[in-house]
């Protein structure tokens, strides 16, 4: 208890001593500093260099290892390389295709799941350009006065709308579409 005031007593002195400016540091101890700052800056130059090499050996013998389909050897390289770089693009695709390898279904279900959604937009995209397409056809045919290929151009959009709602892939602008295309058809039926 005793010891407790008069580490109090002390604190509440140093606080109220004003504090004195340090001196300019002298030459020889700013010469000191910045060979410390230097010396600092030489190991981490070093320490990154030795970080790199490490990754690119664990990593190289890892890709080896799994061409001579020891794939058990090459995922602990892989993990032993990811240890030196956790963010390492490429490490991460070859533990990916190592495990796959090893039929581990984590990576192929991702593979499949990216699949599948770049699949989907391709699609949805292939419909609006059909979409466009069969519109621009219908214009055409309604120009020359062919009206039966423009009720049949409409009727294709109108379709394959109603196609993309089920699949759930409508969108605004397919929405758009669809009400001028019904509006335009209503007009050629009468």
């Amino acid at each position: 208890m005793r010891s407790r005031v008069v580490t109090l007593l002390v604190l509440a002195a140093c606080a109220q001593t004003p504090a004195k400016p340090e001196p300019p540091a002298s030459p020889a101890e700013a010469t000191e500093s910045d060979e410390l700052l230097t010396e600092a800056e030489r190991e981490l130059q070093l320490w990154k260099q030795q970080t790199d090499v490490m990754y690119r050996r664990h990593y190289d013998t890892a890709r080896r290892l799994r061409g001579e389909h020891e794939l058990e050897v090459a995922l602990r390289e892989v993990g032993s390389a990811l240890r030196y770089k956790p963010k390492s693009e490429e490490a991460l695709r070859l533990r990916a295709d190592i495990r796959r390898n090893l039929g581990d279904r984590a990576g192929e279900v991702e593979t499949v799941i990216e699949d599948a959604w770049e699949a989907r937009q391709v699609r949805s995209e292939e419909r609006k350009v059909t979409v466009r397409r069969k519109l621009a056809e219908a214009e055409r045919a309604m120009e020359v006065a062919d009206y039966d290929r423009a009720r049949r151009a409409y009727e294709s959009v109108l379709f394959i709308i109603d196609v993309a709602r089920s699949d759930g892939d409508f969108d605004r602008e397919l929405a758009k579409i669809s009400a001028e295309a019904k509006v335009r058809l209503e007009k050629l039926k009468r």
